[in-house]
């Protein structure tokens, strides 16, 4: 079962009772949040680290049972990257 609940940036919490009712029926849940290149990307950084939009209070609504294991969104340190030409 797959429901957005919330976008990356935004103040659309239109998804949010579908995807609390999934994780709540689930077994287990896998929770991506993060930031997209409008957020971040090379040579505009963030003034701040926090979640943006309403991810953060989304992920503490679906942060109770099931078994909850957050995996990030962006690539490890060790993951190929693509060469770029």
């Amino acid at each position: 079962m797959v429901e957005q609940g919330v976008s990356l940036a935004g103040s659309d919490n239109s998804g949010v009772a579908a995807a609390l009712a999934a994780a709540q029926a689930s077994q287990q849940v896998l929770l991506f949040l993060g930031i997209g290149n409008a957020q971040e990307h090379e040579g505009i950084d963030r003034m701040n680290t926090s979640l943006p939009g309403l991810q953060e209070p989304f992920a503490l609504q679906v942060r109770a049972p099931p078994p909850f294991f957050p995996l990030p969104s962006y690539p490890s340190p060790q993951a190929p990257r693509e060469k770029r030409g």
